[in-house]
């Protein structure tokens, strides 16, 4: 049986219009990623190697930019062009050094009269063709009183952040107060294995990770605590690895010997990055066209495959060799049932292939899994209808066309249901159901699906069918 079965299934993959389909679904696979991109409105600016950190801070006779240039693994990145500019003309550059880090003087003093105006100051980092531009530093005093009094600095420090979205976590803290007179800036900023950090005062810091934020207890240790000193002005990258299963990152924020917690804050943190996070929500979206498209596919295949050789007389020329009619029809309907799964394979992996090396999401494996799964389970049905009505009927035309009338009138029924809470199951008869529960599982979209019959109702389409016409095949003359 395994020999022919893999004849079958030979046969069923191989027909040129079956080849012409697998490349079709590669090509979907590249246009749906595209379409992701294009859904979720990301560009170039959210995913480009290259990331700038920094803090612009003023005296009275000038005033200054201290920062990091880094890639999207958190590695720093020496000999990277920094630019300052005045109204599109370069007034001063710098490189950074093998540490990424680079000081540069604007040349432009602080205002201390704030009629007066000021000028157009940007910066930008150029390396290996890609580009980071911040536009509109400030250099007038803006009255607020940043800066601190412990690291030297009295007049207003303002963060630069251009970069792009893949940090898991990221942190901005735009004010700490230790006392009345003294305020500070720290940024955080978290990319692949890497801390970036850069504050304007000397500062400890202490991270903490949760499993669930709701458990968290202000009066209590932070767990899987991590501490960092930073010096003011001194960018810091610093390894930290996230505990398996952690959600939440909380920051707390201590001048250094002191005892006093001066400021906190708590972040998400995303196994997927942050864009991740942001672009696979679409992902569903994205796969809509494929997703719907592909059963009417899938029924042609069963239909060439089974029901139109039953009608024409080829399915008796096989009988006459030493093979059952079980053997025959349950081989055809494996070897349909693995093309559907190869083909679903085919698309979610390109997809999530070119979306990877596209913008740098990492592949995400249990999306490929759960959407080819629900995709499979969907489009298998439609082949389990198309064999129960080749089997019920020797018109090859009925087993063609009742599946695809079921296709249009399933999602119509339940549809039905939802303006009736008594009727709630009829959510469950269309057989993409658990297409629709993993998408709400992985996705967040709101339905209010159950595992348990979200299985049975998928099981229940690709088995019952299939045993039907299997029945009928076996008792009628071919």
């Amino acid at each position: 049986m395994a020999s022919t079965l893999l004849y079958d299934f030979k046969r069923s993959l191989l027909k040129p219009v079956v080849l012409i389909t697998l490349v079709f679904f590669a090509i979907a696979g590249i246009g749906v990623s595209l379409y992701l991109v294009h859904l979720s409105g990301i560009g170039p600016s959210d995913y480009e190697n290259l990331n700038l950190l920094a803090l612009c801070y003023h005296s009275v006779k000038n005033s200054f930019i201290t920062g990091i240039v880094f890639n999207n693994l958190g590695e720093p990145l020496p000999n990277a062009e920094v630019l300052v500019m005045n109204d599109g003309k370069v007034v001063n550059s710098t490189v950074t050094n093998s540490q990424g880090t680079f000081n540069i003087t604007i040349g432009y003093p602080l205002p201390l009269n704030t009629s007066e105006s000021t000028p157009n100051i940007s910066v930008k980092v150029e390396y290996n063709g890609l580009t980071r531009y911040w536009s509109s530093v400030s250099t007038q005093y803006s009255g607020t009183g940043f800066g601190a009094l412990s690291s030297g600095v009295n007049y207003a420090v303002i963060p630069i952040i251009n970069s792009s979205e893949l940090w898991k976590f990221s942190v901005y803290s735009p004010i700490i107060f230790p006392n009345s007179s003294e305020s500070a800036i720290a940024v955080l900023q978290k990319f692949d294995d890497h801390l970036i950090i850069l504050s304007s005062d000397n500062l400890t810091l202490e991270l903490g990770f949760l499993h669930n934020f709701s458990e968290f207890n202000s009066s209590s240790p932070l767990p899987n605590k991590k501490v960092v000193n930073v010096s003011a002005f001194k960018p810091e990258i610093v390894s930290l690895d996230i505990p398996n299963g952690a959600n939440s990152v909380v920051v707390e924020y201590y001048l250094p010997s002191s005892p006093i917690l001066i400021y906190g804050s708590r972040s998400p943190v995303y196994p997927l990055t942050y864009l991740g996070h942001e672009v696979l929500s679409f992902y569903p979206s994205a796969l809509a066209f494929y997703a719907g498209f592909f059963p009417f596919v899938a029924i042609y295949l069963a239909y060439s495959m089974f029901a139109n050789p039953r009608s024409n007389g080829t399915l008796e020329f096989l009988l006459a060799r030493p093979v059952t009619k079980g053997i025959l029809y349950f081989n055809r309907l494996m070897a349909n049932l693995l093309t559907v799964l190869v083909s679903s394979v085919i698309v979610n992996v390109v997809a999530a292939l070119v979306i990877s090396l596209y913008t740098g999401i990492p592949i995400a494996s249990y999306i490929i899994i759960m959407e080819t799964l629900g995709i499979f389970t969907n489009v298998s049905a439609y082949v389990s209808l198309t064999y129960m009505f080749g089997g019920l009927a020797k018109e090859s035309k009925i087993a063609l066309a009742l599946p695809i009338i079921l296709y249009f009138v399933l999602p119509v029924i339940s549809f039905l249901g939802s303006f009736s809470p008594s009727m709630y199951w009829l959510a469950y008869v269309p057989p993409s159901v658990l297409e629709s529960y993993i998408n709400d599982k992985i996705f967040n979209i709101s339905q209010s699906l159950s595992l348990l019959g979200s299985v049975v109702s998928a099981a229940l389409w690709v088995t019952v069918p299939a045993i039907i016409g299997y029945v009928a095949f076996k008792k009628e003359d071919i």
